[in-house]
């Protein structure tokens, strides 16, 4: 399955001159519709957003192939000899030492990158290591959108087309810093920059390139770090953007929030941006050398280089920052990345390892170092409880968790819900919010979860700004009440969908 997309076409290689080597052909069925089924199978693998296939395969086909994706990703995930199988299978005699075309369209990562063809002509390009995360699009929705055929992401419109057109030196500053925050958080390198060119082109790379030059060489190059960058440009809202998306949690977006607990303001990071020099750097912009207080993990698969963060900040005065993840996220077959520093290390476990179902009403909550929280209403009325809780989610995987932090403002209506992979927003076919059916542990808990976290009552209870683990967030403040609902239905449907099952 993996190596030729649900049984795809034969397996085919080139020898150097580019003439075609036989090889067994593992399709009886005509070679368009093997191919339309091989490119949707990887879109899905390419993609968490690319939740509506393209081709027409079978509902029966398409559940069996996510079915045995799911069945086959551990093992290949804890054994080199699988992987070094599925990344080199035997070829025939005399075929040159090429990866099949298949493979290649589902791991783009092992191929020289090359410009997408969509790309407005300038200097800033994407090229086809891009893994549809949406981050560009997110950080810099002037400049970046998806292709016409919406396979990936590409530059619309040059930056400086868009600051051509703005209406003061200010405003074409913003686009140039948010097209090169886009750069600077892709977390596959697959946004570039053509150093070549006439001098417009050249003024336009030393304005975006994120690494200043050797001195002396473009003394134009911008020198301020692009991240942290104000959540939704907002900062009364005390939550940040930190960048440095990480290739390991497929481009998962981290972020860092301000909120009161024990009676002083705290922040807390939200899963785990890549451990690099700008990474580190942004953050200690904010938290000082402590770093945060708590890193909340909400689920397993966004967890890769926690430990790293942890390391770094051991030995801070006070503690330094103290990993949160739910109990049932830790051990097999759930923790399928084999990261056995989940159990071992991590510093607050919530929850059981039983606790993989929702209770009968509502939903599980717990304080921020772990504590059942079983009378809401008692942790509102406490003014020492604090701005954060912890809910448990499950659908997704069976210990995903959706940090909560109560309205701060003035009006009372900028609660926002950190939601992991719970609850996304996908890019695909104009954008839509969406579970990730295709890679739910539960898609029938997953909607009764989400049902329920429409259903959290009113008043400080209420959330209207969506922070996701993949997407673009959603903020429903001065939006018609039902919005919320309007854009949660079509998820559910979705799972329905993919889960076979009706509400």
């Amino acid at each position: 399955v993996l190596r030729s997309g649900l049984g795809g076409p034969s397996r085919r290689l080139r020898d150097p001159a580019g003439a075609r080597c036989a090889a067994t052909t593992r399709d009886p069925r005509s070679a368009d519709q093997s191919r339309a089924r091989t490119e949707w199978f990887a879109s899905t693998m390419n993609s968490p957003h690319n939740l509506v296939p393209r081709a027409a395969p079978t509902a029966s086909t398409s559940s069996a192939a996510v079915t045995a994706f799911v069945a086959v990703r551990p093992l290949l995930l804890r054994a080199p000899s699988v992987i070094a199988a599925w990344k080199e299978p035997r070829r025939p005699a005399g075929c040159s030492r090429r990866t099949p075309a298949t493979t290649q369209r589902m791991s783009s990562l092992g191929k020289k990158p090359a410009r997408l063809p969509d790309n407005a002509p300038g200097v800033l390009y994407v090229n086809d290591h891009c893994i549809n995360c949406a981050a560009c699009s997110n950080f810099a929705p002037a400049v970046f959108g998806r292709d016409a055929a919406d396979r990936f992401h590409v530059v619309r419109t040059q930056p400086g087309d868009v600051a051509a057109g703005a209406g003061s030196e200010d405003d074409a500053a913003l686009v140039f810093k948010h097209a090169r925050q886009a750069l600077a958080a892709c977390p596959v390198a697959a946004i570039r920059l053509e150093a070549r060119g006439p001098a417009a082109d050249r003024n336009a790379v030393a304005k975006l390139v994120v690494r200043p030059p050797p001195r002396g060489e473009n003394s134009a190059a911008p020198a301020t770090p692009p991240f942290p960058r104000p959540f939704l440009d907002d900062p009364a809202l005390s939550v940040l953007w930190t960048g440095s998306h990480s290739s390991a949690t497929f481009g998962a977006t981290p972020y860092l929030a301000l909120g009161r607990h024990r009676g002083a303001d705290v922040w807390v990071m939200v899963d785990t941006p890549a451990f690099t020099p700008a990474a580190v750097a942004a953050v200690e912009a904010v938290t000082g050398p402590k770093g945060p207080a708590y890193h909340v993990l909400t689920h397993v698969d966004d967890t890769a280089g926690h430990g790293r963060w942890a390391k770094h900040f051991t030995g801070a005065s006070g503690g330094g920052c103290r990993r949160v993840i739910h109990r049932a996220e830790t051990v097999a077959p759930h923790n399928w990345v084999g990261d056995e520093t989940l159990a071992t290390d991590v510093e607050i476990h919530v929850g059981t390892v039983e606790e993989t179902e929702l209770p009968p009403a509502s939903l599980r909550a717990y304080t921020l170092d772990g504590d059942p929280v079983p009378d809401l209403d008692a942790w509102d009325a406490d003014p020492a409880a604090g701005d954060f809780l912890l809910l448990h989610t499950p659908g997704h995987s069976p210990g995903s968790l959706t940090l909560y932090r109560r309205p701060r403002g003035a009006g009372g209506d900028d609660g926002i819900i950190f939601t992991g992979d719970t609850y996304v927003y996908s890019t695909l076919n104009g954008g839509a919010m969406s579970g990730m059916p295709q890679y739910g542990h539960d898609r029938r808990t997953q909607a009764e979860t989400l049902r329920r976290l429409l259903q959290l009552r009113q008043g400080v209870w209420d959330w209207r700004i969506v922070a996701p683990g993949h997407g673009h967030p959603r903020d429903y403040r001065g939006r018609p009440a039902g919005d919320r609902a309007a854009e949660m239905e079509g998820a559910l449907e979705e799972l329905e969908l993919y889960g076979r099952f009706r509400r």
